[in-house]
């Protein structure tokens, strides 16, 4: 692939395939690879955002901000982008000296060791001494040898955009019904599916018609612009693997990817969009790459955009950088540089729409509290004394068949259903197949484990007499969310079956700081220690549950003793083996709580909004 493609670049100039690169492009031999170097022409309109840092950094970014807002003026666009783009321009952003640009959204890794990578800095600071050196594409996800080897000579990582991984390898990604939707949809499409290069090459022209329409005409005219000798390049030489969607002669979609290392990555695609919308050509385009990955058993790197389409099909946000040489530069130009990379990890911070978070990763890096804390206790005990007092029908007589939907205290070492409600045999899920796996070998009274996200429950219908939601809703960037898992949920309840539901409450103070603390720097040891999603007040959260069908019996707060405090007393006395201690402090924190929970504050004061409530007999209807 590389050989075939950079002489090309080299060759006829990257106008050639990607007519917005105004650029220079070179090849550069490092340790028997060959790999592009693209240097930008300064002050040329125009040049796609794969070419400048502040097409990418500032012109795109704020286009992608509008369109997501669409309240916001238009005219913010050039009235921010034009100024800004100026003074970082004036600042030098713009002389770079592009390692590894491929002008593709998302590039192959260079898989350079240590040596290799100070070797070669040296060599470009010595030709382009007035240029920042930078790698595009570094996912330290996928390369984490590489990110390291580039921080370990002095490169800053700047953030650049939110790609989507997808573990093909396992079959969980089955368990979305969107993914399995998807899929049927392919099995009994009228189009056929086209693997053979040469029956597709002919389509050059289509191909680079209907991509221009898609990423350009309704997306961005920064987007790369590739030319149909791009598409006559890269299929003449299998340079990229394609695959189409024809009908009657003619091509109505299409996507492309390489292979490497593992990862199967998708570059371009695009679909006739003046058909209707019913025919699915985006979600077949998916779920044929998908299921090639599957198939083959590699991961799959769907690159950025459609958050919240990729998300629900299973795949999981990840973050991709710049690697950024400046050390040689002025320091004015340096920190330009540094304000990009600051401002970058903030935005990192904001979800984007649909972004999940790997809950495998989250569960290997979050801090975990001690088995011992009393404060966990505790929680059960409220949750206890709630149910007993608002909601005494659920205990009247166990359930036999109850679904908790989250496994995290488990794999704690906690076990809050079997302590407030002394429940056995239960059914623990977990869409982490890991935090699953370390609940299981702990003491939990659980039953069955199943591995599933409670946005496409892998059960059938009425299988369930009570489920238990504690704060597993509230860790969406989505709020649309919440309403598809309480409607899966209400799926998964007999009729007549409860639910039990908890998200954090989002007029408590504390909270709100929180919040803020999290938007800012993200995960924070015991204070944040796993991703924050979206939440609903009290009132709200009874709105959707009506609206999904269920009848509710009982709202109200849990938790008024403020919970950092509390957590954290108790994890020093469980650490330090005092046991008294932690008895009393169990205690203690149940007599304030009852003080708190009675009076008029209680609204600011509960961590947590619960609500008890019902499938209604008179609105279950057929699945």
């Amino acid at each position: 692939m590389a050989r075939r493609y950079v002489r090309a670049l080299v060759t006829a100039g990257p106008r050639a395939y990607v007519d917005n690169a105004h650029a220079k492009a070179w090849a550069l031999l490092v340790g028997g690879k060959l790999l592009p170097l693209v240097v930008p022409a300064e002050r040329a309109a125009g040049n796609a955002d794969v070419c400048v840092p502040s097409a990418h950094y500032v012109s795109y970014t704020i286009e992608q901000l509008v369109k997501r807002h669409p309240r916001l003026p238009r005219a913010l666009v050039p009235a921010v982008t034009r100024p800004l783009g100026a003074a970082l321009r004036t600042g030098g952003i713009d002389r770079v000296a592009f390692v590894n640009n491929w002008l593709l959204p998302t590039n192959p890794a260079p898989r350079l060791s240590a040596a290799e990578i100070a070797a070669l800095t040296a060599r470009l600071i010595a030709e382009y001494p007035d240029a920042a050196v930078v790698f595009r594409s570094v996912n330290p996800r996928l390369d984490p040898d590489g990110a390291a080897a580039l921080r370990a000579e002095g490169y800053r990582l700047v953030r650049s955009r939110r790609v989507y991984l997808l573990d093909a390898r396992s079959r969980r990604w089955l368990s979305h019904a969107n993914a399995r939707t998807d899929l049927r949809l392919l099995a009994r499409t009228p189009y056929e599916v086209v693997r053979d290069p040469a029956a597709i090459a002919p389509h050059a022209a289509r191909l680079a018609a209907l991509y221009q329409d898609l990423y350009l005409r309704k997306h961005s005219r920064l987007n790369p612009h590739f030319t149909e000798r791009f598409f006559a390049l890269t299929l003449g030489e299998g340079i990229l693997a394609y695959r189409a969607l024809r009908r009657d002669g003619r091509v109505d979609g299409f996507i492309a990817h390489f292979v490497e290392d593992g990862v199967v990555t998708g570059v371009v695609l695009g679909y006739e969009r003046s058909l209707p919308q019913g025919l699915g050509l985006y979600r077949m385009l998916f779920a044929l790459l998908t299921a090639e990955a599957a198939e083959r058993e590699l991961l799959l790197n769907l690159s950025a955009g459609a958050g919240r389409f990729k998300a629900l099909r299973g795949a999981v946000p990840v973050e991709e950088f710049d690697a950024v040489y400046d050390r040689h530069l002025p320091a004015p130009r340096r920190v330009v540089w540094a304000g990009i990379a600051v401002a970058s990890r903030l935005g990192a911070r904001s979800p984007s729409p649909g972004a999940d978070a790997d809950w495998d990763r989250e569960w290997d890096t979050a801090w975990k509290a001690h088995h011992a804390n009393p404060w966990f206790r505790h929680q059960a005990d409220a949750y206890a004394a709630w149910v007993h007092a608002r909601a005494p029908e659920v205990l009247a007589r166990m359930p036999r068949r109850i679904l908790k939907t989250d496994a995290f205290d488990e794999a704690c070492g906690f076990d809050p259903l079997h302590s407030a409600f002394g429940a056995r045999g239960y059914v623990l899920m977990d869409v982490s197949a890991r935090v699953l796996s370390h609940a299981r070998q702990g003491t939990s009274a659980a039953g069955t484990a199943c591995a599933t996200d409670v946005r496409a429950l892998a059960f059938r219908r009425a299988a369930f007499d009570l489920v238990v939601s504690p704060s597993t809703l509230d860790h969406f960037a989505d709020p649309r969310y919440i309403a598809v898992a309480l409607r899966e949920i209400r799926r998964v309840l007999r009729p007549g079956g409860h639910l039990l539901v908890a998200l954090d409450n989002p007029a408590n103070p504390i909270l709100r700081v929180r919040r803020l603390v999290y938007r800012l720097a993200g995960p924070v040891g015991g204070l944040i220690p796993f991703p924050m999603g979206q939440t609903l007040s009290r009132v709200r959260l009874v709105a959707v549950l009506q609206r999904e069908g269920f009848e509710v019996c009982a709202s109200g707060y849990l938790l008024h003793v403020p919970r950092l405090l509390g957590l954290w007393l108790g994890e020093w006395a469980a650490r330090g083996g005092h046991t008294r201690l932690a008895a009393g402090l169990r205690s203690c924190y149940g007599g304030l709580d009852r003080l708190l929970g009675a009076l008029p504050t209680q609204r600011w004061t509960g961590h947590f909004v619960v609500v008890h409530c019902r499938e209604s007999l008179s609105q279950h209807g057929p699945s």
